[in-house]
């Protein structure tokens, strides 16, 4: 750590994981400061604040949108703290994309705590954090010609939040309210992800999603 008393942000809607993540940091971290907020307001008012966080833990859903709406540009802002993305969504999935998107680094929050301590150690030094998953699938894929053989990596960013929710067995409509996006817009991106993923019903959805997050790689 290049501070001596880091400050650390965690942005999550579930006061559970908000509540664990401080004792973890409070048990193995005693040196850190952890401040919360639990939604995407409550962010955006925090950051324009001073003191800035050393550092960002951010949640991908939100009941006021998603973190990979603003992901990329809290990643361009050099004033805005370096992200750590902690989420439930699968690191071999969501991982890679968001630290195209600028991430330093992705921790599933099925994790041990130990990844979790590691995770906020190298991005508070200022290095990256691979994922133990994605480390692992970089390395094969660097030897092996074909790279995306995994159908859910042709989904966007956007298409994979749409594919989360409707694996759920919400409907479009649902998933435009709680997304907050048009109902037109996200039957646009269902007709998308059935095309791209050569399924035509939820039950063909569900046994490629299956299939293929529990891929080794």
């Amino acid at each position: 750590m290049s501070k001596a008393h880091p400050l650390i942000l965690i942005a999550d809607d579930h006061t559970i994981v908000r509540r664990g993540f401080k004792n973890l940091m409070a048990l193995r971290l005693p040196q850190v400061k952890v401040e919360e907020v639990a939604d995407l307001a409550a962010l955006r008012e925090r950051l324009a604040r001073t003191p800035r966080p050393d550092l960002l833990v951010l949640d991908l859903q939100f009941p006021d949108g998603n973190g990979m709406d603003i992901l990329p540009k809290l990643c361009s802002d050099p004033l805005q703290p370096p992200v750590l993305v902690y989420s439930m969504n699968p690191a071999r999935i969501h991982g890679t994309k968001t630290m195209k998107m600028g991430a330093m680094g992705y921790v599933s929050k099925e994790a041990a705590e130990e990844d979790v301590v590691t995770a906020v150690n190298a991005v508070l030094a200022g290095r990256s954090y691979l994922n133990p998953d994605l480390a692992l699938r970089t390395a094969r894929a660097s030897n092996t010609v074909e790279v995306d053989t995994n159908p859910l990596e042709r989904l966007s960013a956007r298409e994979l939040m749409v594919l989360d929710h409707l694996l759920t067995g919400a409907g479009v409509k649902d998933v435009a309210e709680k997304l907050g996006l048009g109902v037109s817009t996200v039957g646009t991106y269902k007709i998308r992800i059935y095309e791209k993923l050569g399924v035509s019903n939820i039950l063909d959805l569900q046994t490629m999603v299956q299939l293929h997050r529990k891929a080794v790689h």
